[in-house]
């Protein structure tokens, strides 16, 4: 079997690799948008993410592979995590994943990790191999869209039977909203952010006050060597910052799952009136 490691800067067929650990994980795989994201982490080369991803050839056709991610720590939780190893089908028994994970193992740095159900074959290797079940694995799964919908609709009928003066505002603003309006929400947010920088860096208001520290800082320029740098472009960049700040939180990925969260809270509140006004009816 020929053995090609691939790290950040290598160019590999990614779309290969997805469908060959999607067919030959069987029971044990994950969805092919979960395989791709394993695989986009392991060849990130950014701080703190990484890995590289192993594969087995014959005669040019893929028999086997393996995805390695880094964590970034050291010790107490380990350097590397084996997200998935699969040999194709009709070359299992050959030794396959045993080079495959013998190759692992020499080029990983520290501390190999791996989740193994416990009915899997391949548990066996993983012990022969050295693998030691150290710990049991336990794992919340969090709740899918709609029990999270269901989750939130039955905490705010809750709260609002204990107090319908402090709940009827908000609800009656959030159910007035609709969910194809939430970029336009976000947007207003945005602004609203921005304003709040305007705000916060009001320099005049700032050197009013001649006893703070941010004060004496850009002063002590102009107070001892004559430069007015409380013009200069320290306090620009300072609002730069705080600009782009707001601007690397609105595009991330955080920010998305808190506006989804925020479309499900709207759906909530307005199943939750229409509980609440069915009640007292």
């Amino acid at each position: 079997m020929n053995i090609k490691v691939f790290y950040h800067e290598a160019e590999l067929d990614k779309k290969e690799i997805i469908e060959f650990l999607y067919e030959h994980l069987e029971q044990y795989r994950d969805t092919e948008e979960q395989i791709e994201k394993a695989i986009d982490y392991a060849l990130n080369n950014a701080q703190g993410m990484g890995g590289f991803v192993v594969c087995g050839y014959q005669n040019e056709e893929l028999v086997g592979c393996v995805v390695i991610n880094d964590t970034a720590m050291e010790g107490y939780i380990p350097q590397h995590i084996l997200v998935y190893i699969a040999v194709h089908k009709d070359h299992r028994g050959k030794g396959h994943g045993k080079e495959l994970m013998n190759k692992v193992v020499e080029l990983c740095s520290g501390n190999i990790a791996l989740h193994v159900e416990y009915d899997n074959p391949a548990k066996i290797m993983y012990t022969r191999l050295g693998f030691k079940s150290k710990y049991a694995e336990m794992r919340y799964e969090q709740k899918n869209e709609k029990e999270r919908q269901d989750e939130m609709k039955r905490r705010i009928v809750i709260r609002y039977k204990k107090d319908e003066e402090k709940l009827k505002p908000a609800l009656e603003w959030i159910t007035g909203l609709r969910i194809e309006d939430l970029n336009k929400t976000k947007e207003g947010f945005k602004k609203h952010l921005n304003d709040l920088v305007l705000w916060a860096t009001d320099w005049n208001e700032i050197f009013d006050d001649g006893e703070n520290w941010f004060t004496k800082f850009v002063s002590s320029f102009s107070v001892l060597i004559n430069l007015p740098y409380e013009h200069q472009s320290l306090l620009n960049r300072v609002q730069k910052e705080f600009y782009h700040a707001i601007e690397r939180v609105m595009e991330s990925e955080e920010w998305e799952y808190v506006w989804n969260e925020f479309a499900i809270l709207i759906k909530a509140s307005k199943e939750a009136k229409v509980e609440i006004l069915n009640e007292k009816i």
